[in-house]
């Protein structure tokens, strides 16, 4: 399988649409990012939906708040934190699982915080 890189913008929502070329009917979805595979935190957790089995649509979601949560180290919009991630299919009657997306998770810093004031 190849990488499918993704950019996440802190602070913003993000939405991936995945379609497949199975019917979906009998599965669930799940993914995570982490800072490497080994850990054994993750970082965020993604809301994966299977929105429709028979036209086998996925929505991969993070709400901003939980983009924000994200920890960063760059200062600069364009100085990003590279995580890994994945996003996996579980048939729910065998238990068999399948990863269908794989890739590196880069986090832009926020710039616009809400709580950040000066005067």
């Amino acid at each position: 399988m190849d990488a499918y890189d993704i950019i996440i913008q802190a602070g913003s929502d993000y939405k991936l649409v995945a379609s497949m070329v199975e019917d979906l009917t009998g599965y669930t979805a799940r993914g995570y990012i982490k800072k490497s595979a080994q850990d054994n935190e993750a970082i965020a957790e993604f809301d994966c939906v299977i929105v429709a089995a028979s036209t086998s649509t996925i929505t991969i979601t993070l709400d901003a708040d939980t983009t924000a949560a994200i920890p960063y180290t760059g200062k600069t919009w364009d100085q990003y934190t590279v995580y890994q991630y994945d996003i996996e299919l579980e048939e729910t009657l065998t238990g068999v699982v399948s990863r269908i997306l794989q890739g590196k998770c880069s986090v832009s810093p926020e710039i616009t915080k809400p709580e950040v004031v000066t005067p």
